[in-house]
């Protein structure tokens, strides 16, 4: 173990994955790397001063030079004594379909209930509701930079919007977001039977709603000890990252999770890399934990370790738990470079969320859930909050 010298900021992504330094050019190809894949970063003083506006500046110039010219679109402001980032690189949108499952999908991620409209007799695109805030939403009419003449474009939309205006929606508040280039032409007909909004000021309310939720999840934070620095779990993650051929990858991904299970109480690696007839077991561990929630796993468990570019995907862990079954185990774990794929309801986490009702439990970690330990996280709390993760909506 060695000492970590003082540093004079937090860079904190997703408000448990903490890289400490004294500005952005230093770790600059750390947080771009994390920030590609976790969308929200806050920065502030490790002495929890207010920040001066000559830093905040400084901040954000350093961030933001290089990071647009890429295929991120980055929001940022102050408070709280942090400066928030946010990676608002979804809005890509080539159809008007994509557009309506991109603004879904931001009110998904605020906590509303989203159902796509099937009433024929009521013109929206989705309802979405959270307690008494309920909305009917039109924003499929959006403007087209392919379209040359707005007025040509404006025409067959107006009955479409008038459609929507006049339905019928009790207890629903009508919104129509995106319709900039029209809405000085249509205001004299929303009068006050909807209210308009542009879709950034829906991307800000997400970004401020997540931050504002993760700061109240933060109360029992990860780190335990700042002194806690494992310079050996931080050479096998380099040499994780550095790998080139197949051979590298698997073997110092072996190596890495080897290493950590064989370090958090109650587990022991018993053998790595065990090829069979029917399939191949990366790491065999033995879980003699008096943790309950480790006990629910039984003894052993397999770990599947993944060093790949691409996510940890749905037919991924189909395979992982049809490979626990098959040996008659009840849990398991994924270390995956990149993750697992999907949402709650969808891809990996669903595949994994749902094996529970066979009894399986299956802990996901990625490479940022490792660089948390080795900087001194405690691995049981990492491992427990990821697999009740998968159930939050």
């Amino acid at each position: 173990m060695s000492e970590i010298l003082p540093y004079t900021y937090k860079f904190v992504f997703d408000n448990d994955f903490v890289i400490g330094g004294f500005d952005i050019e230093q770790l600059w190809n750390d947080i771009y790397d994390v920030f590609t894949d976790h969308h929200e970063m806050y920065i502030e003083r490790n002495d929890k001063r207010e920040m001066t506006q000559k830093e905040i500046r400084k901040l954000r110039g350093g961030f933001f030079e290089d990071m647009e010219e890429d295929t991120l679109l980055i929001d940022s402001q102050y408070k709280n004594k942090r400066v928030y980032f946010w990676n608002g690189g979804m809005f890509w949108s080539h159809s008007h379909q994509e557009h309506i499952q991109d603004v879904m999908g931001l009110y998904e991620q605020m906590d509303y209930k989203v159902t796509p409209n099937n009433d024929e007799s009521i013109f929206c695109d989705f309802f979405v509701e959270k307690g008494k805030d309920k909305k009917s939403i039109l924003c499929r009419l959006w403007w087209s930079e392919e379209v040359d003449e707005r007025e040509e474009w404006e025409k067959p939309q107006i009955p479409e919007i008038l459609k929507f205006l006049n339905s019928s929606t009790p207890g629903y508040e009508k919104l129509m977001i995106n319709f900039e280039p029209i809405y000085e032409h249509i205001k004299r007909w929303i009068d006050n039977k909807a209210k308009f909004a542009p879709t950034d000021e829906i991307l800000n309310q997400r970004n401020w709603y997540i931050a504002e939720k993760r700061d109240k999840e933060a109360k029992d934070p990860y780190f335990v000890d700042e002194e806690e620095y494992d310079e050996h779990l931080i050479k096998l993650i380099d040499g994780v990252n550095k790998s080139q051929t197949n051979q590298e990858k698997k073997e110092s991904m072996e190596k890495l999770g080897a290493y950590l299970f064989d370090n958090i109480d109650g587990f022991h690696v018993e053998e790595v890399n065990i090829i069979g007839s029917a399939e191949e077991i990366d790491l065999l561990v033995s879980n003699e934990s008096e943790d309950i929630f480790f006990e629910k796993m039984g003894s052993p468990i397999i770990v599947e370790c993944r060093n790949r570019k691409s996510r940890f995907s749905a037919k991924d862990a189909r395979d992982f738990v049809g490979k626990i079954k098959s040996l008659n185990l009840n849990g398991g774990a994924i270390i995956s470079r990149k993750g697992i794929s999907g949402r709650i309801h969808r891809d990996a986490k669903l595949v994994i969320r749902e094996s529970r009702r066979e009894g399986i439990i299956i802990i996901p970690l990625d490479m940022r859930d490792i660089y948390s330990m080795a900087k001194g996280a405690d691995p049981i709390r990492i491992m427990k909050k990821k697999y009740h993760d998968l159930f939050k909506f």
